[in-house]
């Protein structure tokens, strides 16, 4: 089987399904499909995990030209919020409980792409808190879980070549 394109979106969605698969009451999407406050920020709909796609590491060729690049690895950021309306301390504690719940899901995973390969198996790199701490806040505290999805990128080859 030839290798796949490894593109980012179609990785994202491929995370996206999995998280879905294995824990189907919580809200999972990309982060662009939440909706804004009037200040701007983003208002969360817990219990959620709500992917980024923050980059692509293309290891340590130097050949732009290339139509492949091994050791291809996607960032995405998982950002997770529980609600939970007794305390902030307890809220906070329902979203590491979330945390604890994908975290090994997504460890060693091989996300299935469009066309029909699989990406390398999924890496944790970090869970990162943020404390939101605003007045009315939808959510008090945000984990995000980094992932690096490692494959062999290959680009379509150009006119002429």
């Amino acid at each position: 089987m030839a290798a796949s394109q490894f593109l980012p979106g179609d990785v994202q969605s491929s995370l996206q399904a999995l998280i879905k698969a294995a824990l189907p009451d919580v809200n999972v999407g990309s982060i662009g499909d939440l909706s804004t406050d009037q200040n701007g920020e983003l208002v969360f709909d817990p219990p959620c995990a709500r992917t980024f796609f923050s980059g692509t590491d293309y290891g340590e060729t130097h050949d732009n030209l290339a139509l492949t690049y091994d050791e291809a690895s996607h960032e995405i950021d998982i950002w997770c919020a529980a609600e939970n309306l007794q305390s902030l301390e307890a809220q906070r504690m329902d979203t590491l409980a979330l945390v604890a719940e994908i975290l090994p899901v997504l460890a060693g995973a091989e996300l299935a792409l469009p066309d029909g390969s699989t990406t390398q198996p999924v890496r944790l790199k970090s869970v990162v808190g943020s404390l939101q701490g605003r007045q009315g806040a939808p959510v008090a505290t945000v984990y995000t879980i980094k992932v690096e999805i490692p494959g062999i990128a290959q680009f379509p080859s150009q006119e002429g070549e």
